[in-house]
Formats: C-alpha cells, structure tokens, sequence
C-alpha cells in the first residue's frame, strides 16, 4: 500500500486532520501522521529538517499539509519541495463537495466537508476551503489561501495569495481582494480591497490595529 503522510499541528486544526484521516477517499493510503511542531520559530530549520528525515526514513513519496497557519503551511510545503522535488502532494476533496465543470483545483489543497465551487473556477496550490462555504462561477482562488467555515463568494472573485476570509463572510460578485489581506469574520465586501490589509464590517473597511 502506498504511504501518505498527514502533515499536521493537530492541537489547532483538528477538524482538518480528522477529516483526512477518517475518510474513505484515501482508503487506498497507508496514512501515516506527523506532528509538526516549529516550537513558535517559523524561520527555523530543525523541525523541518526532523521531518524530511521522516520522509526519507519511511519511504514516503505521497504527503498533504493538514496546517491552517498560511505562515507555517507555505515554509513546509516550499521545504518540502526544495529538499524532494519528486514528492507528491496531493489534492484533497472531501467527497461531500460539488465542484463544478471545468473547475480547476492545485496541488496540496484541502477542500473540506460540504464545499461548493462552481464551474470555471481555479483553486490554486496550498489552500484550505472549510466547511459549508460556496465559491461561485468563475473565482480565482491564489496559493496559500484560508477560507474559512460558512464563507459565501460571488461570481469572478479574485482571491490574492495568502490571504484568509474569516467565519461567515460574505463576498458581492466581481470583487479582487489583494495578497496577504484578512477579511475578518462575518464582513460584507461590496468593493475591491488592496493586498496587506485588514478589513471588518458592513459594509468592509480597512481598520487599524493601534
């Protein structure tokens, strides 16, 4: 049986990982977990380091990254990458989904239980789409990025990399978000907002942390 590792900070992102593990879907894996701790240092190699030798040790050529943290999910999947550029991540949909024609979905992304993404749409590499959110027709959704549980996006989004939708947004069709904005829990975004931003309310503003 072919060997999978389930990347994972499990003391955070435990819907993601059980979702992973408890699924029929991958039945044809030998899923083996592994407990990714960076120990509060994003920009330290040893964890890293201890888990290339789990790779490597075990034998494993098939992986997904169960991480919700966009920080610690992009320097473990570019890790990955750059020490075992045969390593395969896989494109995880849970089985509840409706994805529409013609939609498109990258490497290493989740897309969890009761998700639908409407047709034409690009999901890029590295993001998580959670529970019960709607993505509609022609999106684009950039590497990297969280979109969290209850979120509800209308058509010809454009999504920047890194970025997160909180809880229970609610995005109007023919909106561009820019990269490494957070749109925070139940917004309604009714125009295009900038990259590096924080935005909250009804409708989204940028707001200041001070």
């Amino acid at each position: 049986m072919v060997k999978l590792i389930v990347i994972h900070d499990i003391s955070i992102n435990k819907n993601i990982y059980e979702s992973i593990m408890d699924t029929t879907i991958l039945m044809d894996y030998n899923k083996l977990e592994y407990y990714l701790d960076f120990n509060g240092d994003t920009t330290s190699t040893n964890s890293l380091d201890l888990l290339i030798k789990f790779i490597i040790d075990n034998k494993i050529s098939n992986g997904v990254i169960a991480i919700h943290d966009i920080a610690k999910r992009k320097v473990t999947a570019q890790y990955i990458l750059n020490k075992l550029p045969s390593f395969n991540f896989i494109t995880f949909v849970h089985p509840t989904c409706v994805i529409g024609k013609n939609t498109k979905i990258g490497i290493g992304s989740i897309i969890m239980p009761e998700v639908i993404i409407n047709t034409y749409s690009v999901v890029k590499d590295f993001c998580i789409i959670n529970t019960n959110t709607s993505v509609d027709h022609d999106s684009i959704i950039n590497s990297y990025s969280n979109i969290c549980s209850g979120v509800i996006l209308g058509g010809n989004l454009q999504l920047g990399e890194e970025s997160e939708l909180e809880l229970g947004v609610c995005i109007l069709e023919n909106i561009s978000i820019g990269a490494r904005t957070t749109i925070k829990y139940g917004s309604l975004v009714t125009r295009d907002i900038g990259s590096d931003i924080i935005a909250s309310g009804i409708p989204a503003k940028k707001i200041s942390l001070d």
